[in-house]
């Protein structure tokens, strides 16, 4: 009787758990198909957007110079965007780029879209009397509405998506979590169910059947899986640590801990968005002024430390004409070396080798740099290195299992060294190691006088900050950072709040402002119009600095545009921030260019 019960719940466990698997599967593979489609929705919402500019621009130049130039590019251009507001609105697909778009069942984006077709078609009418010679006047303003509407559909699309992608997670997080339950569970019943040693065998087949199955999913949302789960493993558990202790030294211990793991999942979250970026075609270069031997010296000591955990032997070679300073993208530059470097230190096996060859030449007045990593680490054959910088793939299933990895960096990597002038390749055999080479190319700079490249916090004592964020952790993050300046924060809650704060102050009260950009009742873009309208002298030169969460350049060129004077990006790098106040509130703000501080 016992065992024909024992067989039942057996027999139960297996078949929902078959189930549970398999929907968990189903579920996954149907986010990323939302994802995927609701992200290129969004593209193309953009696309309207810029594309729309684009036409009304030619429109305009056409009139006031009286020339049907380029009158069939503005008419396919039209068609183009008709085409598109029409896929966005039915679904379908479209024609000049052959890519399909699925239909979004959201009623505030449709509604949207209604309004952008019945705006757009009004615009073609204005736009066909503009070209009869009716003044653009009208076409103007209609277009000014038009892209605000443009702005706001863009707005709800993102949000829409956002939506779709947390109520899956909350969905696969309860299925995983039953999923968990049930192993429990059947491993009771297999531990009483022990003696029987035909059915353990059976069971033990089956696992096997599921785990193989497991293994033959999709490998990018695998490797993803992993490398979001992992730094989140540690972030959670470490935490619980912390807050379980009060042993100084273990607290420490976990938040050295969480900072490493958070940088990992950091920069896990920077490939997605650079590598679509780069697909939206919206990644651009930053540029600001650098030592090139510094930022060199700084991603060598990053591998230098996870050389020595593996008794990596590691040496570099760099000429002395890399200690120059140079004008381009710092950060992306290291990127690419950090990338290279630590794929060799993952694919080098203990007690290996790695080196760093960088070497520079002027030409025309420009730093032509070349650089060569090179390792002896496991090495690739041919097929291996076809795929090496394909986006989300990496050189082998088996590898990526192994070494784990995003598949990522490299595809990205290449993306850069090309926006930067040059190009990447690679030399490998099996068992033999490889050669990465790369060359940029960079305008030379004038050295900054001694000192002005420091970004430690200054003493700014008798100064007096307005932190705007619609979340108070935000704020009070910002306020324990800024605690050893002694300066004098003040917080508002939304747009609305800082601009009421401002305009009951006393000129002159605030010397600077860190404004999110995403908030209700009020965002910040509007917050800081509303600021420098004031009548009032101060608010027309005191700093606003946007500090957002919002990476794209659309978001960096939207917060100049409404007056604020430099862009911090979420999560803020202390000495970013750090430069950020020396430059204004103890440098008083010199070549007050828009700069992107993130």
């Amino acid at each position: 009787m016992m065992n024909w019960l024992y067989g039942k719940l057996r027999f139960v466990a297996i078949a929902f758990g078959v189930l549970l698997f398999v929907s968990v599967g189903v579920v996954s593979i149907r986010s990323i198909i939302e994802m995927s489609g609701n992200a290129r929705i969004v593209n193309y919402a953009g696309i309207v957007r810029g594309g729309s500019q684009k036409l009304f621009k030619m429109e305009t130049y056409a009139y006031y110079t009286d020339s049907d130039l380029d009158l069939e590019k503005r008419d396919k251009l039209t068609a183009r965007l008709d085409n598109i507001i029409d896929c966005l609105i039915n679904g379908g697909v479209v024609i000049a780029d052959d890519k399909t778009l699925i239909q979004m069942h959201d009623d505030t984006f449709q509604e949207d879209m209604r309004l952008i077709r019945l705006s757009f078609d009004e615009i073609k009418e204005e736009i066909r009397l503009v070209r009869e010679g009716k003044a653009p006047a009208d076409l103007y303003s209609m277009t000014e509405r038009y892209f605000d509407l443009c702005n706001t559909t863009v707005g709800d699309s993102e949000d829409f998506s956002q939506e779709q992608v947390n109520e899956n997670i909350a969905l696969l997080i309860v299925m995983n979590v039953l999923l968990l339950l049930l192993m429990i569970s059947a491993g009771f019943v297999l531990f009483l169910a022990n003696k029987n040693k035909h059915r353990a065998e059976e069971l033990a087949k089956m696992a096997e059947n599921a785990e193989r199955e497991s293994r033959a999913k999709s490998s990018f949302l695998a490797n993803m899986s992993h490398e979001i789960r992992t730094p989140l493993n540690v972030i959670t558990g470490m935490a619980l640590i912390a807050s379980r202790t009060d042993d100084t030294e273990k607290i420490r211990g976990s938040v050295g801990e969480i900072i490493k793991a958070s940088d990992h999942l950091l920069s896990v979250v920077n490939d997605i968005l650079d590598i679509s970026k780069i697909e939206s075609e919206k990644f651009e270069l930053g540029s600001e002024r650098f030592n090139l031997k510094q930022a060199i010296d700084e991603a060598g000591s990053m591998i230098q430390a996870r050389c020595h955990d593996k008794d990596i032997h590691y040496t570099e070679e760099i000429d002395g004409g890399a200690d120059v300073w140079v004008m381009g993208d710092k950060p992306h530059f290291k990127q690419v070396l950090i990338n290279l470097l630590g794929n060799a230190v993952k694919f080098t096996s203990d007690e290996g080798k790695i080196s760093l060859r960088v070497s520079t030449e002027i030409c025309d007045g420009k730093l032509l740099c070349s650089a060569s990593v090179a390792d002896s680490g496991i090495g690739m054959t041919e097929e291996q290195m076809s795929k090496l910088f394909k986006s989300f793939r990496q050189a082998d299933t088996n590898i990526a299992l192994k070494y784990g990895g995003t598949g990522l960096g490299l595809a990205i990597s290449r993306n850069i060294v090309r926006l930067m002038g040059g190009d990447i390749a690679v030399s490998s055999r099996p068992d033999k190691g490889s050669v990465f080479d790369f060359n940029v190319i960079f305008e030379l700079a004038e050295q900054p006088e001694s000192g002005a490249e420091m970004c430690e916090f200054p003493d700014l004592s008798g100064k007096r900050l307005l932190i705007v964020d619609d979340l108070e952790i935000n704020r009070h993050i910002v306020i324990s950072i800024l605690e050893e300046t002694n300066i004098s924060i003040e917080e508002a809650s939304d747009g609305s709040e800082a601009v009421e704060k401002m305009a009951k102050s006393p000129e002159g009260y605030y010397d600077i402002v860190f404004m999110d950009t995403r908030m209700p009742t009020m965002d910040g873009y509007e917050a800081t119009r509303r600021i420098r309208a004031l009548q009032r002298a101060d608010v027309k030169t005191m700093p606003i600095i946007s500090m957002s969460a919002n990476a794209f350049s659309d978001d960096i060129k939207a917060a100049y545009a409404s007056g604020m004077n430099n862009f911090l990006l979420k999560p803020v790098e202390i000495d970013k921030m750090a430069g950020i106040l020396t430059r204004y509130l103890v440098n008083g703000g010199e070549n007050n260019e828009n700069e992107y501080y993130g």
